[in-house]
């Protein structure tokens, strides 16, 4: 590109200079850098690129389009919305379209739509609980297209008072359904702080947008609201088929395994109650699940040390050397378990979103035997050092009771 003779002139965001913006269209820069227009007049916004040849007849087409199904359906509009249109970039013959009303704070359509196919509503859901959806839709929309609307004072001071509202729950509760810890609610109402005492800005309602819509998205999974609200994170509300797990296995994994699995089983079925994650607890459960792997990762190798020193001595016999080397190769085990685990799931609390914790808990999950196998590797590195232990203590038995 080159630069021509002159100061510098300001080109259009997403365009050339050279290019003018289709009449009464606004462009706006998203905060984190996308482009997006705005009309003030017909309140459409899109991010189609308008000043690509065909795309604006394309949006003023399906505009048309969507105000002449309005009319049919003889919906009436509100007095505050946008219609978003989002052209599909494979098949031009396909555009996508929703309205977002500003005075309910809610999302809506011009046809009818399933609730449980089309929204994921589960099925104990009532029209309060709906609302709730259409609100975190409605949160999502602004928060993806904030720079044309500023949100009210009120508003604003509904987000602080549920960062204070959550950060005293998860100070006074263990099983809080806040979605935040006590340490993030505290950096986030200091944000908030600051955004208000700032002047009014796309990127103050982008950041009101997304804090909202998490608290709407926790308020939804835990029924606020409802009869059977969620009031600790532990509580089961949804139906679902109780774990089968053989009475074998559990017998045997008592006595082989020191009992150690159901430790770590009844900590991931609380973890994952009606399958909603909470990145704090989650992190919690990792950071202690960490510390006990490098307990036992150190304790194995002073066993292994000991082991090594206990075949040094010249009067061991053959069948003591092999209780021993068969211990030796436990603290061995113990040792590389402990430290793929630490390094494998330390990367884990790098992660501040909870999506990925109920996206890896939802996938370790088996369909029949539920976190148990998970449990059982949880608990590799311990239940080999304890046979190591063992197996030293049974060859020092061996070697005293033969030393008579």
């Amino acid at each position: 590109m080159d630069l021509s003779p002159g100061p510098f002139k300001e080109p259009h965001p997403g365009g050339s200079s050279r290019i003018r913006l289709p009449p009464e269209w606004h462009s706006y820069v998203h905060p984190e850098g996308a482009v997006y227009w705005h009309h003030p007049i017909t309140n459409t916004i899109t991010s189609a690129h308008l000043m690509k040849k065909g795309v604006y007849e394309q949006i003023n087409r399906w505009y048309r389009g969507v105000c002449a199904l309005a009319a049919q359906n003889e919906v009436n509009l509100p007095q505050r919305y946008d219609l978003v249109l989002e052209l599909d970039a494979e098949n031009p013959d396909i555009c996508q379209y929703y309205y977002a009303d500003h005075d309910t704070c809610t999302v809506f359509w011009l046809q009818p739509l399933s609730s449980s196919d089309d929204l994921e509503l589960p099925y104990l859901s009532t029209s309060t609980h709906l609302k709730l959806k259409l609100e975190e839709e409605y949160w999502f929309h602004l928060e993806y297209f904030p720079m044309h609307f500023p949100l009210s004072e009120s508003q604003e001071e509904d987000l602080v008072i549920a960062l204070a509202t959550n950060c005293a729950d998860s100070l006074t509760s263990p099983t809080s359904t806040s979605p935040y810890s006590v340490s993030e609610c505290e950096k986030f109402l200091n944000l908030a702080n600051q955004y208000i005492s700032g002047r009014k800005c796309g990127s103050r309602t982008w950041f009101f947008a997304r804090m909202i819509r998490l608290f709407t998205r926790a308020r939804f999974l835990n029924f606020y609201g409802e009869e059977h609200a969620r009031l600790d994170r532990t509580q089961q509300i949804e139906a679902r088929d109780p774990i089968q797990i053989p009475e074998w296995l559990l017998s045997g994994s008592q006595i082989a395994l020191f009992n150690t699995p159901n430790n770590y089983l009844l900590e991931l079925q609380a973890l994952w109650t009606d399958k909603v994650a909470y990145a704090d607890h989650w992190h919690q459960f990792l950071e202690k699940a960490i510390r006990d792997w490098s307990e036992a990762r150190d304790m194995a190798k002073a066993v292994w040390i000991v082991d090594m020193l206990f075949l040094l001595l010249p009067s061991t016999s053959r069948i003591q050397r092999g209780i021993c080397l068969c211990a030796m190769m436990s603290a061995v085990g113990s040792i590389v378990t402990g430290i793929y685990y630490i390094r494998y799931y330390r990367s884990h609390l790098q992660f501040k979103d909870g999506s990925l914790s109920a996206s890896f808990l939802e996938n370790a999950e088996h369909p029949t035997l539920g976190f148990f196998p998970l449990a059982v590797l949880f608990s590799v590195p311990f239940v080999l050092l304890m046979w190591s232990i063992l197996g030293f203590l049974l060859a020092c038995t061996v070697f005293a009771v033969s030393a008579r």
